[in-house]
């Protein structure tokens, strides 16, 4: 008898459901990955603490992360750790690229920098040709290279921005850039929704919390009469924070 040919809609295909590489620059569990505005540069944040940036060479790189490929199956594409953006102090939970890919801002569990807004664009446009930028180097956060093995750099990115510290009252677990790039909106546990200016001081344009009614539901209490004859008869609409 012939083998079957593998379907198109087969899970198991290796046809249509293959590997492409494999990063393992972090040292705990990664939270969140975003794809840049343009698809040429990733962004990936984790327990760990860090929001790392990526982007695909034509080359394979030496600098792999913290764990090397076990060697089952050949990278199809060769994406490189390029940016390490330090500053925060807890889990980093959510990412969002600006439109235009200039600026990368991360969310975190802690308080001290709940919202970090990261000045990426002078690192990413070396990049941005498609080129490999290649250099000595001797960083080894979570990388595995030999002494003097040629590498792709990753450069450490400081704060530009720290936003939501005393304005967020609780954790944030949200960021968007809207579609033009002009607004950033955080939310939290407070809860609330924090609208920012994505230029001149990225300051806070508008709060949204419960007091402007829109985070609120409305419950219905059941009380039973005192002759038990109508035990779903209404008694009043209660209002409570969600």
């Amino acid at each position: 008898q012939q083998p079957q040919p593998e379907s198109p809609n087969n899970s198991t295909s290796k046809e249509h459901h293959k590997l492409l590489c494999t990063l393992s620059s972090h040292s705990g569990s990664v939270l969140s990955t975003r794809f840049s505005t343009s698809g040429k540069f990733l962004a990936s944040s984790g327990d760990d603490a860090f929001v790392l940036l990526y982007t695909c060479r034509k080359t394979k790189s030496l600098l792999h992360g913290n764990l090397l490929n076990d060697g089952d199956e050949e990278e199809v594409e060769h994406w490189t750790r390029i940016g390490i953006c330090r500053g925060h102090e807890l889990d980093v939970v959510g990412l969002a690229w600006a439109p235009d890919d200039s600026h990368l801002i991360s969310c975190s569990l802690d308080s001290a920098t709940p919202v970090i807004v990261w000045k990426v664009w002078p690192i990413l446009e070396q990049y941005e040709g498609g080129g490999n930028n290649t250099a000595m180097s001797g960083d080894n956060m979570g990388g595995h290279t030999g002494s003097n093995a040629m590498t792709t750099k990753s450069q450490l990115i400081a704060p530009f921005k720290i936003l939501g510290r005393n304005v967020h009252t609780s954790t944030v677990k949200g960021v968007a850039f809207d579609p033009a790039g002009k607004y950033v909106a955080t939310s939290g546990d407070d809860p609330a929704v924090c609208v920012w200016r994505a230029f001149d001081d990225w300051g806070l344009e508008k709060r949204i919390d419960s007091s402007k009614g829109i985070f609120r539901s409305k419950k219905k209490k059941r009380k039973t009469s005192p002759d038990e004859e109508d035990p779903f008869d209404l008694e009043e609409e209660l209002e409570e924070d969600l």
